[in-house]
């Protein structure tokens, strides 16, 4: 079927009162904002090639309209959906871009011809959000590997540093909890292991669902550090406590990518226990806990959740490949065969950041220069900038 050209709405100007606006920046400054931004604007087009993503967009609703599309298994039907969605928001977007800088090249020559301020700040208003579009899209465009798409699972786990390392925790679990909220994601606690004290925890696991969630949340996986002063000691001395965090993307057995991911029965060391627990007589009496380790990297996983060993040993699989993932992403490698057991115990124990309450307040990322004195904003879920930094970094690292 024949392509339809892509008619852009005629951008629009809100009339504002015309009054005289504090703080406008001139004609020539503004012009400046403008033409940069379009000049990034015109490099993301570039990288976008909306007429070939038209392209793809029209065969996979050719594909979705079609009977047969929906008796694939549902993974498989959601996976090629969600693509299909994403695609169409980048046309969206791009669209959205061009809009703006129009509306803000207008506004411009009407604010100079009419010395109408109102025309001005519709042009401020139009460069910001542009802005604001492009740095979102900047960090949007480097995650272009094959999980960053996926959901992320989140395991929080303390550390060294007794009651404080258990608060930690508690504390870090709180602050992916936000930062999802704050991205409008859906965060589901899986489990959570409570230590001796109130408000404190061993270990918690959340999944969390949204667009590229794995994505912005690996660089998260590794060691993160606290210095404070104690509550826990009459003292008042000041104590460091660390927490390991585990990012994986939560994977689907029918996922073409999870198929392709296969793992020799020669690599496996599989041994059987009791679960132990709630479950009934089969549970605790038969050996139908399963403990799964991946020999040449020894990651070891273990799954007694479910009532038979069966389903046990089919999920730890699955748990074991996410983990396996998560370090292939963290050492940018394209498969098993170049997995090494140092390799998993780098990407584990990397100290990321620190996080300084006394003597004085700041977080500091070790990997890039981001640094705040705004902690409390930051323990709050408020992660943007310390992962954009992240993000960009490390696509500019890879692209050298």
């Amino acid at each position: 079927s024949r392509m339809r050209p892509v008619v852009r709405p005629r951008p629009r100007l809100r009339l504002l009162a015309s009054s005289a606006s504090v703080g406008l920046p001139d004609a020539s400054a503004l012009q400046r904002s403008l033409d940069t931004e379009r000049a990034r604007m015109e490099q993301a087009l570039q990288k976008l090639k909306a007429d070939n993503v038209r392209e793809v967009v029209a065969e996979l609703e050719h594909d979705v309209s079609q009977e047969a599309f929906y008796q694939q298994p549902e993974a498989q039907t959601r996976s090629v959906l969600q693509r299909l969605q994403r695609l169409k928001d980048s046309l969206d977007a791009a669209e959205n871009w061009q809009s703006l800088a129009e509306t803000a090249e207008i506004a411009l020559q009407l604010g100079a011809e009419s010395q109408d301020d109102a025309f001005v700040q519709e042009a401020v208003d139009s460069v910001r959000q542009l802005q604001q579009q492009m740095d979102a899209w900047e960090v949007t465009a480097t995650l272009d590997r094959p999980y960053d798409a996926f959901p992320a699972r989140v395991i929080i786990i303390a550390g060294a540093g007794g009651d404080d390392a258990a608060e930690w925790a508690n504390m870090l679990l709180k602050m992916y909890t936000r930062y999802a909220e704050r991205r409008g994601w859906t965060c589901t606690l899986i489990d959570k292991v409570d230590a001796e004290v109130a408000g404190t925890i061993r270990s918690a696991e959340i999944e969390v669902h949204g667009d590229f969630a794995y994505g912005y949340l690996q660089s998260e996986h590794g060691t993160h550090r606290l210095v404070r002063i104690s509550p826990y000691n009459g003292g008042n001395k000041r104590q460091t406590s660390f927490a390991g965090v585990e990012v994986s993307p939560i994977l689907n057995e029918e996922d073409i990518s999870v198929k392709d991911l296969e793992i020799p029965d020669s690599e496996l060391e599989v041994t059987t226990m009791r679960s132990g627990g709630k479950g009934g007589q089969n549970v605790n009496k038969v050996e139908t806990g399963v403990r799964m380790k991946h020999l040449p990297t020894g990651i070891t996983v273990k799954m007694t959740k479910h009532r038979t060993q069966h389903d046990n040993k089919r999920e730890a699989m699955l748990v074991l490949k996410e983990k396996l993932v998560a370090v292939l992403e963290q050492q940018r490698l394209e498969s098993l065969e170049q997995l090494r057991g140092d390799m998993v115990e780098a990407s584990w124990g990397m100290q990321v950041r620190n996080y300084v309450l006394h003597p004085y307040k700041m977080v500091k990322d070790v990997r890039t220069a981001f640094s705040t004195s705004a902690v409390e904003d930051f323990l709050d879920g408020n992660l943007e900038d310390c992962i954009r930094g992240l993000l960009l970094e490390k696509s500019s690292a890879s692209s050298t």
